[in-house]
């Protein structure tokens, strides 16, 4: 080994069919995911995330759009993440689906690209955790 070296060639996706970005690799991942900008507007999303949201195209949509807060306001809760206020926290949020009731559990993450910040969100299914609850709510009632 004294002086040599090796090189091991690996098959993978040719340079042209990369995105210039370095995000060629977000589509691929198994847990749904968006990249929101500050204001909510989702500038990238997964094809888990789509499946997700029912949503064939979510770029360029407001978050709001897709999703409502059970609670606290979204655009408050994107603005305290993009600011780096607070710890990071998930909250539920429903989506706003015709087809079924879909209920997500959402967790924002503060990063930075190009010197802005950007956000990260990761996505859980949370339907049957939300069922469950509100069977547990109304076996309480009785």
């Amino acid at each position: 080994m004294a002086g040599r070296r090796e090189i091991f060639l690996l098959p993978g996706v040719a340079a042209t069919e990369r995105q210039a970005d370095g995000w060629a690799f977000f589509d691929e991942l198994p847990v749904p995911l968006l990249k929101l900008d500050p204001a909510g507007d989702i500038q990238l999303s997964n094809r888990p995330a789509r499946e997700l949201l029912g949503s064939d195209t979510c770029n360029g949509l407001p978050i709001t759009d897709l999703l409502e807060g059970l609670g606290r306001s979204i655009p408050d809760w994107l603005e305290d993440a993009a600011q780096g206020r607070g710890t990071v926290h998930s909250e539920f949020l429903r989506v706003k689906r015709n087809d079924e009731e879909t209920f997500v559990q959402l967790t924002l993450n503060r990063a930075s690209e190009e010197g802005r910040t950007v956000l990260i969100a990761v996505l859980n299914d949370a339907t049957q955790l939300k069922s469950l609850e509100a069977q547990f709510v109304q076996s309480q009632k009785m």
